[in-house]
């Protein structure tokens, strides 16, 4: 990812209003941003991706793996931009605790949407967290899985009645059940 990109985005991410957010809307979009960078830093940790892509960029360190557990050693850069994130991440929670609140209350489409960013926090939070860690690390979150498949399943039972489900209710959902499927070993869950 670009630098210049990286910083408007974590200037928007630092920009999160204390106050919390003045509706769904604005919520929805200061998390766009936000999954934006974290996706790219999974992503990046996953595949090893830290070297440039084009000669036109500096390269950057190539991440190694850990001879023992198997987990990422990230860079000095990657471990502040994670944190950085983390922090971000926990900011739009708060801010979004009053408008989370206001929409399961007043159910309908705004109590679908905030269920699904929920969910899709929840998963976000994981993955940020475990980006350089083993798959092993997963297995302390099980809390957390546990929390979003009753979540998944209320998210799925709404839109599959509704003849037009939202589509960010739609691509949350299947998103976040496929991470869960992927790193969640509990077979129960």
């Amino acid at each position: 990812m670009h630098p210049d990109l990286q910083k408007v985005a974590m200037d928007i991410i630092q920009a999160i209003p204390k106050e919390g957010f003045a509706d769904l809307r604005a919520a929805r979009k200061y998390f766009d941003i936000m999954l934006t960078q974290v996706d790219w830093v999974v992503y990046s940790a996953n595949e090893h991706l830290w070297t440039a892509s084009d000669g036109s960029v500096e390269s950057r360190p190539v991440t190694q793996l850990e001879d023992t557990t198997g987990a990422i050693i990230p860079s000095k850069a990657q471990q502040d931009r994670a944190a950085a994130l983390k922090h971000g991440l926990l900011s739009w929670q708060t801010a979004f605790q009053h408008i989370l609140t206001k929409s399961l209350k007043s159910g309908g489409n705004e109590s679908l949407i905030a269920e699904a960013l929920s969910l899709r926090f929840i998963c976000s939070s994981i993955a940020l967290d475990c980006c350089f860690a083993s798959e092993l690390s997963y297995d302390a979150y099980i809390p957390q899985f546990q929390v979003a498949i009753p979540m998944a399943k209320t998210l799925s039972a709404a839109t599959s009645s509704k003849p037009k489900p939202t589509f960010i209710v739609s691509s949350i959902l299947i998103r976040s059940l496929f991470f869960i499927a992927l790193k969640c070993r509990n077979k129960p869950l």
